[in-house]
């Protein structure tokens, strides 16, 4: 019988420690509006093997002409818990060929009467090289003025 309730609580605790594990992977999600009538959605999660998942689709009018529509994978998140950067690599677009790095950061400035301000996004930026596939630089901080944040006009991010 005490080998039976060693056992449960040992099951018990991994189990316990698995859920807390879990709870503290990285998350970000996140759709709506920008500027000049850009929608954007997009989700990403880091995994219990420290891989992320995730994917993404921006949509951008063009007057007169085809809207630009880029889908994109997301393989790498970085995330403090308010702000998140992203990359991964294009999957289908009318503008840039299949595999293209891309990368962006959001900022969840909180929700309701308890945000600081409105959340915010920077543009997603594409490029054949393999400059901007790597998540832990923040090129809003390297250079703000040519990465600059965003308001989002409607929707909304959540960052964990």
């Amino acid at each position: 019988m005490k080998k039976v309730a060693v056992v449960a609580v040992l099951v018990l605790a991994l189990v316990l420690t698995s859920v807390a594990f879990a709870a503290n992977l990285s998350k970000a999600s996140g759709q709506g509006r920008l500027n000049q009538g850009r929608t954007f959605s997009f989700h990403a999660q880091e995994r219990n093997d420290g891989s992320v998942t995730g994917n993404g689709v921006l949509v951008i009018p063009q007057q007169g002409a085809e809207n630009i529509r880029i889908k994109f994978d997301i393989d790498c998140l970085n995330s403090d818990g308010q702000s998140a950067v992203m990359s991964g690599t294009t999957t289908e677009s009318n503008v840039w060929p299949e595999d293209y790095a891309v990368w962006f950061k959001v900022v969840d400035n909180g929700e309701g009467a308890k945000a600081s301000g409105p959340d915010q996004m920077t543009f997603i930026y594409a490029d054949a090289s393999e400059l901007i596939d790597d998540c832990s630089v923040d090129y809003n901080d390297l250079d703000p003025v040519g990465v600059p944040l965003v308001d989002i006009i409607a929707g909304n991010v959540q960052v964990k």
